[in-house]
């Protein structure tokens, strides 16, 4: 006969609801949970935080009533009776089903919130609730749409049909004259599109003469796997003439305007449409010639740097940046003559000392008698707001929020760097797993304020002990890790570690 199961103690159950709480605490995102009853069981100061409920509304037991009933008197859930929004939430509640929206309170956080029912077997004993701030991303998804809404109205803005396809031959983007000069059916504009649809629709209707129209497609689908910068004239058979010009870009992908020159009065309605473009575009665009010494300046160049186009006329353009470790006038230069195009982001500096990051796109423009490199043109766009909201992102994504030390995707990211560099230089590389013997202990008997304070001593600790070249990451809870890169001997990492030990212990 088997002795009988032993019923967990009161001081187990205890033990297992402290670490529960522990858990629940240490989360980033607030939490709540309620029993069947809409009763609250389980929360964390997030909770409070998102709601701006006070600490002494907030109690075990507490009704889910009485908490909503807080925002709804201050108006957060629209005009209306108050109680009126508690019984409408509080039946909602009551259904227990799954959940996932956002809100955006009147203190202007966003947040993400999401809930799911808890069941014991097939009945249901609660809800829990998680509430993310996702003001950031929110923030970061805006700017990120505005400035694609800005490309957008600037290619409208555009009189020619201009089309952006990416590496994988899909359309990313297309201005509204491109469809309705090239007489295209709405479907075969959309984002997503292949161009190999497009060059069937246009075989299977004659547009590009007559032929079998697989074949055709086959043949122009070569061209577009290694694309080329290229300009030409056609003729639809609609009667109208097309100049197309086309340049891929350094990440894959090109970039296609298709102008109907059929009515254009050659050269004095070009030179009019293009100084019209060049006044009033909202990107900074330089005229060089053949050696990058600025013959103009756009007004927009103007308000970007500071210099009236007097005081640049005859200056090499190359003056106006500032080139990073790796790059030069003379490798840019190089890679233009042999290229004819370059895009990426350049440091440009202004009248007043001052720099700023610049998307930047430079074409070269040949005499058509020689073929030479006659003129280069530069068009800049301020992408300053951009890259401070990457940044802002990418420090988010990589910091870990209590100790400011990288946490584990950032040391994944060194890793990738730093193992490649070991492997072809031959260096050795130390790695440290560190955690803190009794840490748990601590935070049960001192509370999770101390414990987190030791972990920032810990961090402050081991940043002040290493090199700079050495890379210190928390990866969650008690646990750090220490990289020493370039180490001559194993007794290297030894001694480090002694240090840390010995510095961890006073």
């Amino acid at each position: 006969m088997s002795p009988p199961h032993s019923l967990p103690s009161s001081i187990d159950i205890q033990r297992q609801l402290t670490y529960l709480q522990a858990v629940v605490s240490s989360m980033p995102q607030g939490i709540s949970v309620f029993d069947e009853q809409l009763r609250l069981r389980v929360w964390n100061q997030g909770f409070l935080n998102v709601l701006e409920l006070p600490n002494h509304a907030v109690y075990e037991g507490v009704p889910f009533a009485d908490l909503i009933r807080i925002p709804a008197s201050r108006g957060e859930y629209g005009p209306g009776s108050i109680e009126a929004h508690v019984q409408r939430i509080t039946a909602l509640a009551h259904q227990f089903e799954p959940h996932c929206f956002e809100r955006t309170r009147p203190n202007g956080k966003t947040h993400l919130v999401q809930g799911e029912p808890l069941t014991l077997g097939d009945q249901i004993v609660g809800f829990i609730t998680t509430y993310t701030d996702i003001t950031e991303r929110k923030a970061a998804e805006t700017l990120l749409r505005k400035q694609r809404d800005q490309l957008q109205t600037v290619l409208e803005s555009i009189p020619s049909a201009v089309s952006l396809f990416n590496q994988d031959a899909q359309l990313e983007l297309c201005n509204s004259e491109f469809g309705r000069l090239l007489e295209l059916p709405e479907t075969l504009t959309r984002p997503g599109t292949s161009i190999r649809e497009m060059f069937r629709f246009n075989a299977e209707r004659g547009e590009y003469g007559s032929g079998d129209p697989d074949q055709i497609t086959r043949s122009l689908m070569q061209r577009v796997r290694e694309p080329s910068k290229h300009h030409f004239e056609r003729t639809r058979p609609n009667g109208k003439t097309l100049e197309i010009r086309g340049v891929p870009l350094a990440e894959g992908g090109f970039v296609t305007v298709y102008t109907d020159i059929t009515e254009r009065r050659h050269s004095a309605e070009r030179e009019q449409l293009a100084q019209k473009v060049y006044s009033h575009s909202p990107a900074g665009i330089i005229f060089t010639d053949e050696a990058h010494r600025i013959l103009s300046i756009n007004p927009a160049t103007t308000q970007m740097t500071g210099y009236e186009p007097f005081e640049l006329q005859g200056q090499t353009v190359f003056s106006l940046i500032e080139f990073e470790a790796g790059q030069s006038a003379q490798e840019m230069s190089e890679q233009l003559v042999m290229r004819g195009t370059w895009n990426g982001e350049l440091a440009v500096t202004q009248k007043n000392g001052q720099t700023f990051p610049a998307g930047t796109r430079i074409n070269r423009v040949d005499d058509p008698q020689s073929g030479l490199p006659a003129h280069y043109v530069w068009i800049l766009a301020d992408i300053t707001e951009r890259k401070e909201a990457e940044d802002r992102m990418r420090h988010i994504a990589q910091t870990d929020a209590l100790t400011g030390l990288p946490n584990r995707m950032a040391l994944l990211m060194r890793l990738a760097q730093i193992l490649p560099d070991a492997r072809r230089h031959q260096w050795k590389v130390a790695m440290m797993f560190l955690d803190l013997d009794r840490f748990k202990t601590i935070n049960d008997t001192l509370g999770h304020q101390v414990g987190d304070e030791l972990l920032r001593e810990v961090a402050c600790r081991l940043s002040r002990l290493v090199r700079e070249s050495d890379f210190v990451a928390r990866l969650g809870g008690d646990e750090f890790v220490i990289i020493l890169p370039a180490i001559s001997t194993p007794a290297d990492a030894a001694t480090v570690a002694s240090k840390i030990t010995a510095t961890l212990s006073t």
